[in-house]
C-alpha cells in the first residue's frame, strides 16, 4: 500500500556518502549497493512525500556530540551512529530539513547550527 494512502507523508531515509554521485560508485568496493541507494533515493524525490536523505559517512560507534558537518568542511570521514539518530529526529520535525539529502560527517558545528546551511546549498 501506498505510504500517501496511510495519511504519511513525511520520510526520512538514511542513504550513503557517495550514493548520490555516480561517478563515485566505482571507488567502493560494493558499488551495487550505492546504485541501490541512488535510484531509492530519486523515486523518494518524485514520490510527492515530503523528504529527507541522510548521507552518513563511514559509522562508529561512540557517544552523541551534538555536532557534525554536512558541507565537507573540516569534516571528518567517521561520524557517530548517535549523532546520526540525533540528525535523524530533528530531521522528523524541522521544515528546514524538508525536501533536502545532505551528506553527514563528523564536525564541530552543532546539528542546529548545521541546519542552517541546508537551505543555503
Amino acid at each position: 500500500m501506498l505510504l500517501s494512502q496511510q495519511n504519511i507523508d513525511r520520510y526520512v531515509m538514511e542513504s550513503a556518502t557517495g550514493a548520490e554521485s555516480r561517478s563515485t560508485w566505482d571507488v567502493y568496493d560494493t558499488p551495487s549497493y550505492y546504485v541501490t541507494k541512488y535510484y531509492a533515493e530519486e523515486i523518494l524525490k518524485k514520490s510527492g512525500l515530503k523528504y529527507t536523505v541522510i548521507r552518513p559517512a563511514i559509522l562508529s560507534d561512540g557517544d552523541e556530540t551534538n555536532t557534525i558537518s554536512i558541507d565537507g568542511n573540516g569534516h571528518n570521514d567517521v561520524v557517530f551512529r548517535a549523532d546520526v539518530a540525533a540528525v535523524v529526529v530533528k530531521c522528523l520535525h524541522d521544515t528546514r530539513a524538508f525536501n533536502q539529502g545532505f551528506n553527514l560527517y563528523g564536525g564541530t558545528t552543532s546539528i542546529d547550527e548545521s541546519f542552517d546551511e541546508l537551505n543555503a546549498n
